[in-house]
């Protein structure tokens, strides 16, 4: 299936925040629209939309999301969220995001992605799920950088998928502290954080 990526505008962003975030995803990994609406203030949060072709059927249709967050000094940028909408599930449309990601973030070296840690699944049907996203994104060329992250309580393992040239382990450790900082400011960072 071809499709279309658009940068999305701050009220883009929220439409799709309050239409689709809470089907996509847990309740315990969704931010508060104000904690995005912050990051957005300091130029630090951005978000894409995708749509069919409008060359397909003349009316290009949303089938997707993705989210982003970055820090000033980042090399890298890190993958808040990406999500297909239920209907387009199964049609590669994941994989089509990734491969046009290039053209979508020219200015970054690489996006990092965070997925939940298979170690810390709490059954086999949690471990299964968590697996196989894992191989989606390491199917599509994501590499495993050997980080771990907790962000209040719950903990990921973290990826890098090149978009110019793969990053060092240390690079891509050193970038998501920095990001990490942007999402959980101050004190908090301290108290809600760790990259193992």
């Amino acid at each position: 299936m071809s499709c279309q990526m658009k940068r999305l505008n701050r009220f883009e962003t929220a439409d799709i925040y309050e239409k689709w975030i809470h089907r996509h995803f847990p309740q315990d990994e969704i931010k508060p629209l104000k904690s995005i609406y912050r990051m957005w203030d300091m130029g630090c949060y951005s978000a894409v939309g995708i749509y069919t072709d409008p060359e397909d059927d003349g009316v290009p249709d949303f089938v997707g999301y993705a989210f982003f967050v970055s820090a000033p000094d980042s090399s890298q940028i890190l993958l808040d969220y990406l999500a297909v909408v239920e209907k387009y599930r199964s049609h590669g449309i994941g994989s089509v995001f990734l491969k046009q990601a290039k053209e979508i973030l020219p200015e970054y070296k690489g996006i990092l992605i965070e997925t939940e840690d298979v170690d810390f699944a709490e059954n086999e049907e949690e471990r299964l799920v968590r697996d196989k996203r894992d191989s989606f994104y390491k199917r599509n060329g994501a590499l495993w950088t050997g980080v771990k992250g907790e962000v209040y309580g719950v903990r990921y393992a973290i990826w890098n998928f090149p978009l110019k040239e793969a990053a060092k382990p240390d690079e891509c450790r050193e970038n998501l502290e920095k990001i990490y900082k942007i999402i959980v400011p101050g004190e908090k960072y301290e108290k809600h954080v760790k990259i193992l």
